[in-house]
């Protein structure tokens, strides 16, 4: 308690949504380690752990193409809100890439979020396991709209690339 350590370390995680705010953040963030460390008479030694995550970047029309799948399939879709924000997730450095969706299906009460113990038993459940073979089926059926549907393709790579679907 009373005892300054000659060595101590610790681990931050720095979030936001947009990445050039996170850049300033970030900024911010080491300004106040090194003033800390000037007002304490210390060293910082600031080592970047991992990448940022970049946002992810939806493609409405290939969100539409799945869900017309999961309905065939029998499946009710609540769509939720659209602008919500999802956490750090390296789905949104895919997304950057190439067309991306990350669809949810629900297989467990929506109180339950993914990184829940409930959520794991759930995952393994038959619900889990029915829930996984629907999103599989709606997936390749998607896949398959996008090889023989004449205007699904450029209506996805049109809106990925800038333009928004007609």
């Amino acid at each position: 308690p009373n005892i300054i350590p000659d060595y101590a370390a610790a681990r931050f995680y720095v979030r936001a949504l947009d990445l050039n705010y996170l850049e300033d953040l970030c900024r911010r963030v080491v300004a106040c380690f090194e003033a800390a460390a000037q007002a304490t008479g210390c060293r910082v030694k600031i080592s970047p752990a991992g990448k940022d995550y970049h946002p992810y970047k939806p493609v409405y029309a290939l969100a539409e193409l799945f869900q017309r799948n999961l309905e065939s399939l029998g499946e009710r879709v609540d769509q939720g809100p659209v602008d919500q924000e999802l956490g750090s997730t390296d789905v949104g450095n895919v997304s950057q890439v190439v067309p991306t969706i990350q669809p949810m299906l629900q297989i467990s009460p929506r109180e339950v979020t993914c990184h829940m113990a409930a959520f794991a038993e759930a995952a393994i459940s038959d619900a889990g396991q029915r829930g996984m073979l629907l999103a599989a089926k709606a997936m390749a059926m998607t896949a398959v709209d996008l090889l023989v549907e004449p205007a699904a393709l450029p209506r996805v790579t049109s809106e990925f690339r800038g333009h928004p679907s007609p």
